[in-house]
């Protein structure tokens, strides 16, 4: 049975080389609670990322080279995208085809606003990427496509699972000594 997109099973590093963030970076973010994720702790007490944790993080890393926070980031995030992947678990629809192919033509159109606490960034929508997001009266906004983001991640993901280890180089020492014999 393939495990759905919701089960944690990566380590910090791994997911941080994943999502293409910092692995200290991702730390802090996680200890000051500005991305958050739903406590996984192995029975060692370890960190664990589920494969959406990652995606994740990979669209906050997008959204934050346009200026946003990485709570600003994050919140988005999951109020326009959360809710659908869970619900695509919750049906058992949760693998990470099924999850990808939901989101291929999915766009978050993100927009700058005056509020009642300041200047910030909130959502129009998620919409579909050929979709007009009627945004011409806004002043600043961004439009970022999640699926490819997505689609990039997964596949990353699954060719790590299959990707032989890398040598260290005591083991190329040893292969060297063993093949001079």
């Amino acid at each position: 049975m393939q495990q759905t997109v919701l089960e944690p099973r990566y380590t910090p590093a791994a997911a941080a080389d994943l999502a293409g963030v910092g692995r200290v970076a991702l730390q802090r973010w996680c200890d000051r609670a500005a991305f958050v994720v739903a406590r996984a702790d192995n029975p060692a007490g370890w960190r664990r990322y589920a494969l959406w944790d990652v995606a994740r993080l990979a669209i906050v890393e997008a959204l934050r080279g346009y200026g946003l926070t990485v709570a600003g980031a994050a919140d988005v995030v999951d109020t326009e995208l959360g809710w659908r992947v869970t619900n695509l678990a919750a049906t058992g629809h949760g693998d990470p085809d099924t999850v990808a192919a939901a989101l291929r033509n999915t766009a978050l159109v993100v927009y700058r606003s005056d509020g009642p606490h300041g200047v910030g960034w909130d959502t129009v929508d998620t919409v579909p990427v050929d979709a007009d997001p009627r945004v011409a009266d806004l002043t600043s906004y961004v439009v970022v496509r999640v699926g490819p983001i997505v689609r990039h991640v997964f596949d990353a993901a699954a060719a790590g699972a299959r990707r032989k280890p890398v040598d260290t180089e005591l083991e190329r020492r040893a292969r060297r000594k063993q093949d001079a014999f």
